[in-house]
């Protein structure tokens, strides 16, 4: 937009968005309704359109009425055009596209948003198709895709994957055998959810396709998982090595599983984490750039990060989900939603991360206390209450970008977001000791 001085070029620019994104996006919605129908999707990289000269006297009353008409006029356009680049799409095959894009970076495409899509109810309408299990057998030696599988999917879509391969289905058989045979061994019992066992298929599944010894293939993750179990019900080490050994004599198997050997946690191929410049990801909780200075007291209060490091792989991933739970309140959120979080947290957004995390109540103690220390310091809030400050400013929608010298976030502006000239500290260059850049914000 051209102006005929700075001040209004500066009044505009800080007034546009909360004065007209609403009326923006009714139109938008409604002319997309009217010129697509409901069982297919249209994508469309960019829609350039030539709004005209307004006066400054007229442009508050004549924009919404000349938007209308020059959006409906330049989309049908481009739906004439109908190129192979933004050919109109059947939903089914768009929701497949979707998903094998998820599975792939752990991000949604950006021309679908994150409140568009349940994820259990998405998994389950791809699944209902048979496009989606030819992926994953194309896919056969994809780390990443299977953990993110083993640990995004809902279960349902876990055991319709499993039961699709000859080789998981075998695997799935032989853990529940070994799983029948510690019932007879055991000195104290252990519980295995269908869940937990379908989970190690998949996470197993690329080593079980190159190999005819299943048993091989399982036997470290699964030794881990026993003792993962009984620690956690303060079992004797002891006796869990006993029951190891005993299963392994039974199944003929070498007992070589060392005590605390974390065996489902294997390396990522580098090609498949490496952070590529110049991606953009739409976000949803940009806000919470607002709250860089309490993460590193709060992560080393919770014994995430230590001594210039994250203590484990798990405290890394929980640290990620700590970011979204204090973003939003909610906890399990899928991977999608936690990009920012992930990236703030120094860890490769193509990385895949455990939805099923779930926060102590120490943990969401120490959270709510950051939260309202955050009002109490920033005083200008008074009595807003920790709902008021998420709503207000941490669920925010932003822009994140990498490059090669580090991210920039551009975030949202709302009215309200004048309180922020007195927030008492800097937001606007973030830098952590568990990152090599920094995170620079334009709000």
């Amino acid at each position: 937009m051209n102006c005929s001085d700075e001040w209004q070029a500066l009044n505009l620019r800080s007034n546009f968005a909360q004065t007209f994104q609403l009326q923006i996006q009714e139109i938008i919605d409604k002319v997309c309704s009217e010129l697509v129908p409901e069982d297919q999707l249209v994508r469309i990289d960019s829609l350039q359109i030539e709004m005209g000269k307004f006066s400054q006297h007229s442009f508050r009353t004549d924009f919404e009425i000349v938007f209308a008409y020059k959006f409906e006029q330049a989309l049908r356009e481009q739906l004439a055009k109908n190129s192979p680049e933004e050919k109109r799409i059947a939903i089914q095959f768009a929701n497949e596209e979707i998903f094998e894009f998820f599975l792939e970076t752990g991000n949604l495409p950006w021309w679908i948003g994150e409140k568009d899509i349940d994820l259990t109810m998405f998994s389950l309408a791809v699944f209902e198709g048979n496009m989606i299990f030819r992926f994953f057998d194309t896919q056969r030696e994809d780390v990443v895709i299977w953990r993110r599988a083993a640990w995004q999917m809902p279960q349902a879509t876990k055991i319709a994957l499993i039961q699709f391969f000859p080789e998981l289905l075998t695997a799935l058989d032989l853990l529940k055998q070994w799983i029948n045979d510690i019932s007879g061994l055991q000195t104290s019992e252990i519980s295995f959810s269908g869940e937990m066992i379908e989970e190690l298929v998949l996470m197993c599944a690329p080593a079980i396709f190159k190999t005819s010894d299943v048993s091989s293939v399982l036997w470290l993750p699964f030794a881990d998982a026993i003792r993962r179990q009984v620690r956690d019900e303060n079992v004797a080490d002891a006796v869990i090595q006993n029951l190891v050994s005993a299963l392994a004599l039974k199944e003929n198997i070498p007992e070589t599983v060392s005590a605390g050997q974390h065996a489902l946690i294997v390396e990522m191929p580098a090609e498949k984490v490496f952070d590529a410049a110049n991606e953009k990801y739409f976000v949803s909780h940009a806000g919470i750039i607002l709250l860089t200075p309490f993460f590193k007291q709060l992560f080393d209060q919770l014994e995430l990060f230590k001594d210039g490091e994250w203590t484990s792989f798990e405290a890394h991933m929980k640290a990620v989900h700590i970011l979204g739970f204090l973003s939003t309140g909610q906890q399990r959120l899928p991977e999608y939603s936690l990009t920012l979080e992930k990236v703030i947290c120094g860890m490769p957004e193509a990385m895949p991360i455990q939805r099923d995390i779930d926060l102590t109540e120490t943990d969401v103690a120490n959270c709510n206390e950051l939260l309202q220390a955050v009002i109490s310091h920033w005083s200008v809030l008074k009595n807003t209450s920790i709902d008021g400050l998420r709503g207000n400013f941490l669920v925010r929608d932003g822009l994140l970008t990498s490059h090669e010298t580090g991210w920039q976030l551009q975030v949202e502006r709302k009215t309200i977001d004048v309180l922020l000239a007195q927030i008492p500290w800097g937001f606007t260059t973030a830098a952590f000791p568990w990152r090599r850049d920094l995170i620079l914000t334009e709000w």
